[in-house]
């Protein structure tokens, strides 16, 4: 029992009545450390998007355009699901915490309410009831049925509370997230693909997001050191991610652990719980990824692919001269 509760209502309890076996404690952990969770992953976003927002402002061309769609697409549509997610899950564990809480408070009131009826008392160490053993009986077995009524309440209030989360839109896109993320910047399964992985292109400019760098009036320009330099950023935010910001919902894991093995409440809520935090780690690995792999991958290739169309370009230009 985390609560406070005195000895002989505790006495009552075990030998009598039902009692709410999960630890309020664990799941309030469980919703601190996944706030940390959302606070982490919302500056990862914002560390990334800066180095893009940069990026994008130093050149121009439809790869550049498409590699700007693309990121929105990441941070404006994945991280605000993702983020939603987690805050919705952070607000059920502290829920479910409050709710167990609850009951147990509800079936030490019984107890207390017992113990006058019975006249109990452990004043000599044992348990012993001043009223007649047929007064004992009729209050034990009320108090029993309403205190087993407060624990299926509980379980059954908890149970819909987690099933309501798995159900929830934004929970319920994780693992098509992770996969969409897992699918490069160009939708090809691990790689680089469409309108990134063609090159600069010769389509329109690329004004500054935010007034970041310079803007590009027209046509095609790459700045070949940015694109190594938003590379290297990405991937130093993809450390992040899969380091800190993972830890965090490690943590979140152990917590959970703790409250499915603190009691037999605590382990039939443990297979939701565990779905919903299985979601938010596979999701996290896959932006982390995302960040260390195709596209830092995307954002070199625009480069490479602009150099050799320059070197062609220069080579026939040359070839003319002759």
């Amino acid at each position: 029992m985390a609560l406070e509760v005195p000895d002989l209502y505790r006495a009552l309890i075990a030998q009598y009545l039902a009692w709410p076996e999960a630890d309020e404690g664990a799941y309030r952990s469980v919703a601190v450390s996944l706030n940390e969770y959302i606070r982490l992953t919302g500056d990862d976003t914002w560390a990334a998007h800066k180095h893009i927002e940069r990026l994008l402002s130093s050149g121009s061309g439809e790869a550049m355009d498409a590699l700007g769609q693309h990121w929105s697409k990441v941070k404006d549509q994945h991280a605000t699901s993702i983020e939603a997610a987690a805050t919705g899950s952070a607000t059920t564990m502290a829920a479910i915490a409050d709710r167990v809480e609850a009951a147990k408070l509800t079936v030490v009131s019984i107890a207390a309410e017992l113990a006058v009826a019975t006249g109990a008392g452990t004043a000599s160490g044992p348990l012993t009831f001043g009223a007649s053993q047929a007064v004992v009986a009729a209050a034990v077995t009320e108090s029993r049925t309403r205190a087993q009524m407060a624990v299926d309440d509980c379980l059954q209030d908890t149970y819909q509370q987690l099933v309501r989360l798995q159900k929830d839109p934004s929970v319920a896109a994780l693992e098509g997230i992770a996969a969409d993320l897992a699918a490069g910047v160009g939708g090809a399964a691990g790689g680089v693909a469409g309108g990134v992985g063609g090159g600069a292109g010769a389509g329109r400019g690329w004004g500054a997001p935010s007034g970041t760098g310079r803007a590009i009036a027209g046509g095609v320009h790459v700045d070949h050191a940015e694109h190594r330099l938003a590379a290297g950023k990405l991937r130093e935010v993809a450390t992040a991610v899969l380091g800190t910001t993972a830890g965090a919902l490690s943590q979140a894991a152990g917590h959970h652990a703790t409250a499915a093995a603190s009691g037999s409440l605590g382990a039939a809520l443990a297979p939701q719980g565990n779905a919903v935090l299985d979601g938010l780690s596979k999701v996290n690995s896959a932006f982390g990824d995302h960040l260390n792999g195709s596209l830092p991958d995307a954002v070199l290739l625009i480069s490479t692919s602009q150099r050799a169309t320059d070197d062609d370009n220069k080579q026939r230009m040359s070839q003319l001269d002759h």
